[in-house]
């Protein structure tokens, strides 16, 4: 988490607890929550980022009733990152990353394709939005859920890895540029990321723009050049102090991230978060 973030954490079922069916409707019902909490802040604590594990199509029988909340959210200028965010932020998109288990976390060289997605990128079978850009996902160090002071390592996972690590991203440079918006935050991670070359049976093949933490984060400290951007209204105000703001985890925790450059400009002080959860209840 950034400095100084604030963070909600609301839990939802992905099923129906009567009938033992997959649900939307749950986790529709925690963004209307966050909704009603964010109505109650002040202008400059508002929530900004909802990082939702989670995806769905619309062939999915709730398709309606999530997209209503969602769309409520993007409307209050929150991103709402997810596995099918360019249904909700139009053109926007990403792929997930792998990395061997020994290779070096800090060299962009490092990585690949996640490896559920590794055939299929080689193939050419991977189709992303024009606006997208790469981040990590495969091999990552995590507390560990046997004890409060060991760790495990995940070789392989999914992309509800890659979504909070982008939330966080996109909030540390809310709190760089509060004006900042979320068309603006992912052109310009598109625009500061880095493409390599894969060697793939032989034949030369590129992978990115892999996003740059550090690049894009100075990017926007150094000249605001996110305001810069075609698709942002906003006038951005050099020097403008940071905010406090609130990131929204829904399905699972937020994890450590891999590019360990991030880790100098980004350090995770405890001291700062104030956790606050809420029930269906409340």
């Amino acid at each position: 988490m950034p400095p100084e973030a604030e963070l909600y954490y609301i839990a939802q079922y992905n099923f129906d607890r009567d009938k033992g069916t997959p649900t939307l409707r749950s986790l529709a019902k925690g963004i209307h929550r966050m909704l009603e909490i964010n109505e109650q802040l002040p202008k400059d604590k508002k929530i900004r980022v909802i990082s939702i594990s989670k995806g769905w199509m619309p062939s999915h029988k709730d398709y309606k009733v999530i997209t209503e909340a969602v769309q409520k959210a993007r409307a209050a200028g929150m991103l709402v990152v997810c596995s099918c965010v360019e249904l909700i932020h139009d053109g926007c998109g990403f792929g997930a990353l792998g990395r061997s288990p020994l290779a070096d976390p800090e060299v962009f060289e490092s990585y690949e394709p996640g490896l559920f997605l590794a055939k299929a990128f080689r193939a050419r079978r991977i189709f992303l939005p024009e606006c997208h850009f790469w981040a990590p996902m495969d091999s990552r160090t995590t507390a560990s859920p046997t004890g409060s002071d060991e760790y495990v390592f995940y070789r392989i996972n999914g992309v509800s890895w890659t979504i909070p690590y982008i939330a966080g991203v996109y909030a540390l440079a809310v709190q760089v540029d509060p004006a900042i918006t979320p068309e603006s935050f992912w052109a310009l991670a598109v625009q500061t990321g880095r493409t390599i070359e894969l060697n793939c049976d032989g034949k030369t093949m590129p992978l990115g723009p892999i996003i740059d933490p550090v690049k894009l984060i100075s990017s926007i400290s150094d000249d605001g050049a996110a305001s810069q951007q075609t698709q942002s209204k906003n006038t951005i105000v050099p020097g403008q102090r940071q905010h406090l703001l609130k990131v929204f985890l829904a399905s699972i925790s937020f994890k450590n991230n891999d590019l360990r450059s991030l880790h100098r400009i980004w350090p995770f002080l405890a001291r700062f978060l104030q956790i606050h959860r809420f029930s269906e209840a409340d």
